[in-house]
C-alpha cells in the first residue's frame, strides 16, 4: 500500500495528482461539469431570452405594419366606395336630367306638331272678297304673305301689317275703277263717230276697307275660313266731243275705209286704207300698239285653208295679240286704198302713208276701229 506523502495534492484512487504551480496572486478556477452546465443553460437561457427581445419588437411592428395595410385598404375601399356612390349618383342625375330633357323635347314637338296643323289650317281656310261684280280668293300664298313667320319656331304667329296693307291696297285698286269717257269724234263733214262708249267707275267706302283690313286679320288668328262683301259708289261717265284726253289717237273707221291720226285732240293726217275683208274682218274696239317691227314677213291661211306668205312687209304697228296691225301694202294696187277691204284683218296703208305713221305713233298710242 502506497504512502501518503504530505504534499498538498488530490488523490484519485492510487493516483496522486501533483498540482502545477501557478503564479500567485492569479488562480486558475476550473469549473465543474455542474458548473459547466450550469453555464451552458445560463448562456441558452441567455441568448433564449436575447431571441424573445428581438422577437417581439418584429412581430409588434409587422403587426402595426399589416394593421396600416388594413386601414389603407379600407380607407382606399372607402373613398372607391364614396367615389362608386359618388358617380352612381351623378350618372342618376344625368339620367334623371336626360330624361327630363327629352321628356321637354316631346312636349316641345307635341305642341308644334299641333301649332303646325293649326298654321296649316289658318293657311288653306277659304277668304274670299266680293265688291262690284268682281271677286277675289286668297290663295293660301296670299295668306302665307300676311302671317310674320319670325316667330314660327317659337309656336306664335303675329300678322305682318305692312304685308296685310299692301295686300289691301294692291286690292282696292283692283276693285276701284276710274270713270271711262265716252269719246265721240265729228269730223268735218258733220259726220261723228263714237270712238268709245265710255263706262262707269266705282269707288270703295273708306268703312269696307276698315272692315276689311280687320275682318282678314281675325281669319288669319283664328282660320275658319271668311266671306267679305264691300260697298262702293259707282262713278258715272261723261260724253267728250274731243280726243284730247289721247295724246296720240288712231281711228280706223271700216266703213269709209279711212285713217284719222290725231295729237292732243287734233287731226293732223288722215289716209285711205284697205281693212279686213268679210271673210277675215278687223276687230272693233280700242286697242294699244304694242310693238313696231321696221320689216317683218308674214303668213297664216286663208278662209279656203291655203296658205299665204307675204315677205317683208314694211312699217308693222301691232295693235292686238291675234297678229292684226296698221302696215304698209305694196302688193295691191293703189286703187283699193279707200275704195275696197282686201286684207286678213291689218289696216294696210300705202308704204309711203304707212312711214309716216310708222315714224309718227309710239308705242302704247291708242288705236280705235268701228264701222
Amino acid at each position: 500500500m502506497a504512502q501518503s506523502m504530505g504534499v498538498n495534492g488530490v488523490a484519485v484512487g492510487n493516483e496522486f495528482f501533483i498540482p502545477v504551480r501557478r503564479k500567485s496572486p492569479i488562480q486558475a478556477i476550473y469549473p465543474t461539469v455542474a458548473n459547466d452546465e450550469e453555464e451552458i443553460i445560463n448562456v441558452r437561457t441567455t441568448a433564449k431570452v436575447e431571441t424573445k427581445s428581438i422577437a417581439i419588437p418584429f412581430g409588434k411592428a409587422f403587426f402595426s405594419i399589416f394593421a396600416v395595410m388594413i386601414l389603407v385598404s379600407y380607407s382606399l375601399l372607402s373613398v372607391y366606395s364614396f367615389m362608386v356612390m359618388a358617380n352612381n349618383a351623378k350618372l342618376l342625375a344625368s339620367q334623371n336630367a336626360l330624361a327630363k330633357e327629352q321628356n321637354i323635347a316631346l312636349n316641345l314637338k307635341l305642341n308644334h306638331s299641333k301649332f303646325l296643323t293649326k298654321l296649316n289650317g289658318v293657311e288653306n281656310q277659304n277668304i274670299t272678297i266680293s265688291s262690284n261684280g268682281q271677286t277675289f280668293k286668297l290663295s293660301s300664298a296670299d295668306i302665307t304673305s300676311l302671317i310674320d313667320s319670325s316667330k314660327l319656331q317659337n309656336n306664335k304667329y303675329s300678322i305682318n301689317e305692312s304685308a296685310l296693307n299692301s295686300y289691301i291696297d294692291n286690292l282696292v285698286n283692283k276693285i276701284n275703277v276710274s270713270p271711262i269717257n265716252r269719246t265721240v269724234i265729228t269730223h268735218e263733214d258733220g259726220s261723228s263717230v263714237i270712238v268709245n262708249n265710255g263706262s262707269n267707275g266705282f269707288k270703295l267706302d273708306t268703312a269696307s276697307i276698315s272692315s276689311l283690313s280687320s275682318g282678314i286679320k281675325t281669319a288669319l288668328k283664328n282660320g275658319g275660313g271668311a266671306n267679305f262683301s264691300l260697298n262702293g259708289v259707282s262713278i258715272p261717265f261723261t260724253t267728250d266731243n274731243t280726243t284730247a284726253g289721247y295724246k296720240y289717237l288712231i281711228e280706223g273707221n271700216l266703213t269709209s275705209k279711212m285713217l284719222y291720226a290725231y295729237q292732243d285732240g287734233v287731226l293732223v293726217k288722215s289716209f285711205q286704207m284697205s281693212a279686213g275683208k268679210s271673210s277675215t274682218p278687223t276687230p272693233v274696239g280700242t286697242f294699244t300698239i304694242w310693238q313696231k317691227v321696221r320689216s317683218v314677213n308674214m303668213w297664216g291661211y286663208n278662209p279656203d285653208g291655203s296658205k299665204y306668205n307675204q315677205p317683208k312687209v314694211p312699217y308693222v304697228m301691232y295693235f292686238d295679240k291675234n297678229g292684226d296691225a296698221v302696215h304698209g301694202n305694196y302688193w295691191r294696187p293703189d286703187s283699193v286704198f279707200g275704195n275696197v277691204n282686201t286684207s286678213h284683218g291689218c289696216l294696210g296703208l300705202r308704204v309711203a302713208d304707212s312711214a309716216w305713221v310708222y315714224d309718227w305713233a309710239p308705242i302704247g298710242t291708242t288705236v280705235v276701229t268701228h264701222y
